[in-house]
């Protein structure tokens, strides 16, 4: 892939990207339900996930790009252990905190299906569809990182589930 390629080799790059995604995910984090950010055929609506900010759920809009976006960014992220990279560690983390569950306790943040959190409850306003596909799922689960590997399994809506383990050929480590 060449975008994890070129994220691995410049490290200027990789920090350049976290914090532009990051940075533009908190400005719509921080808008408040009323405000109109474009039209509504690109916007995603969904809840956040209990993890992030202490349990509080909130509804959260937002490009479909912006969403994709963060997507492939947790899907190629690896932690590098010949450097200390603080900041952008702790960007991943919050993005993550807001879309999936966490792996240390998904027990009591499992819900039914109509109480969907996190990317699995987003939704493109427009038509009501799902804005995260199966093949988006697949990818978040074959993730570079073994923790955002194992939260994208738990956060995935259950009727994904039978396709994810089919196809994904998850780590040992995400089972």
């Amino acid at each position: 892939n060449i975008c994890s390629e070129a994220i691995d080799r410049f490290p200027d790059v990789r920090s350049l990207a976290i914090e532009t995604v990051h940075g533009t995910f908190l400005e719509y984090l921080e808008q408040s339900d009323t405000e109109e950010i474009f039209d509504n055929d690109a916007i995603v609506q969904f809840k956040s996930c209990r993890s992030y900010k202490n349990g509080t759920v909130g509804s959260i809009r937002l490009p479909l790009s912006l969403l994709q976006s963060t997507c492939v960014l947790l899907s190629i992220w690896k932690e590098r252990e010949d450097c200390e990279e603080d900041l952008s560690k702790k960007f991943i983390n919050e993005l993550s905190n807001v879309l999936m569950f966490p792996c240390d306790n998904p027990g009591s943040l499992l819900l039914e299906t109509d109480d969907l959190e996190g990317i699995a409850s987003a939704r493109v306003i427009s038509s009501g569809n799902p804005a995260v596909s199966v093949d988006e799922w697949v990818m978040l689960a074959k993730s570079r990182s073994d923790d955002i590997a194992r939260r994208a399994a738990l956060s995935a809506p259950s009727k994904f589930l039978p396709r994810l383990l089919l196809c994904s050929g998850l780590p040992k480590s995400s089972l």
